[in-house]
């Protein structure tokens, strides 16, 4: 992950500082946002799947969560990531760069903002989950 995102910009969900992710497992990028319609019921789903994870191997997390913020400013996306588990990560709303890097790399974003990060021929909008 650490050559797709530079650390400095991977935050914990409950601390909203630099945290990293715990190499051995696997990473999900959450391509979503506050705003749309979608994304909150997918969100739900999501953490339903990974519950029920976590009750199969207690003991450990079974994923690593990265969320891609496509909210429209940083109040919108510090709601949003209130909602989310403490060991989810998100990238920070104030590194544009990182997240429009992320949303180019897997031409993943919502439409209203493929032309302002540079994503071209885009693949998916959000919701959206990669898995890597």
């Amino acid at each position: 992950m650490d050559a797709l995102l530079p650390p400095s910009s991977l935050l914990s969900a409950s601390t909203h500082s630099p945290s990293p992710l715990t190499p051995s497992l696997p990473t999900l990028l959450l391509f979503s946002s506050s705003w749309c319609p979608d994304c909150k019921p997918f969100l739900a789903r999501l953490l339903t799947v990974l519950e029920d994870l976590h009750d199969a191997s207690p003991s450990d997390k079974a994923v690593n969560v990265v969320y891609v913020s496509s909210d429209k400013d940083s109040a919108q996306c510090g709601e949003y990531v209130k909602a989310m588990p403490e060991y989810f990560h998100y990238v920070s709303f104030e590194d544009e760069e990182a997240r429009s890097a992320l949303k180019r790399r897997f031409r993943t974003c919502a439409g209203s903002e493929a032309d302002s990060v540079g994503v071209k021929d885009r693949l998916r909008g959000i919701p959206n989950l990669v898995v890597l």
